[in-house]
């Protein structure tokens, strides 16, 4: 129906997805119950607003970009991914040490939460395929390995996994990821 012309509308979908969506949902509901998970009190003030805030900002100047071509806008919109994700990332680590109810389900969170900065980074330098992917599979992957380690258990009636177990699932996920 539209050709040629839906080609650079279907890559900006995607990247708005990508780029804009997940970043934000991922770190929206992760802002929400990391503390709860870790024991600790929700996150308050302007760090939801310092965390959220560059993927809108770098996402809303990718789309603008995709229309009206404005120079520096690509490096912008990934300077801003990596500043968001560097807020989120930090984040996640306060939690992980204030937290009154130390499990080493957690940790994954924090392994999940790096690939975002790093995601970031690598859209920086210009290698696209490798920033996707960090920020598909590192990043939101590894919250749904993490979140599942640490909810399943409970729907199945079970006992959480030990330390070995999620040290192994943990390692060859990330692993997995950084050698692709």
């Amino acid at each position: 129906m539209f050709g040629a012309q839906a080609v650079p509308l279907a890559r900006l979908h995607g990247e708005i997805l990508a780029f804009g969506a997940m970043p934000l949902i991922v770190c929206g509901f992760a802002l929400r119950l990391l503390p709860r998970f870790a024991g600790t009190p929700p996150f308050r003030g302007l760090l939801p607003g310092a965390v959220l805030l560059p993927f809108a900002a770098g996402v809303t100047l990718r789309a603008i970009a995709a229309i009206a071509p404005i120079p520096g806008a690509a490096v912008a919109a990934a300077a801003l991914a990596a500043i968001g994700g560097l807020v989120f990332a930090t984040a996640v680590a306060s939690v992980l040490r204030a937290g009154s109810r130390p499990r080493p389900d957690l940790v994954l969170f924090l392994l999940a939460a790096l690939w975002l900065p790093a995601a970031g980074a690598l859209d920086l330098s210009g290698a696209r395929a490798a920033a996707l992917d960090a920020l598909l599979w590192g990043f939101v992957g590894g919250h749904i390995l993490a979140v599942f380690a640490r909810t399943a258990p409970a729907f199945i009636a079970a006992r959480p996994p030990g330390v070995a177990g999620l040290a192994i699932a943990g390692t060859l996920w990330h692993l997995g990821i950084a050698a692709a």
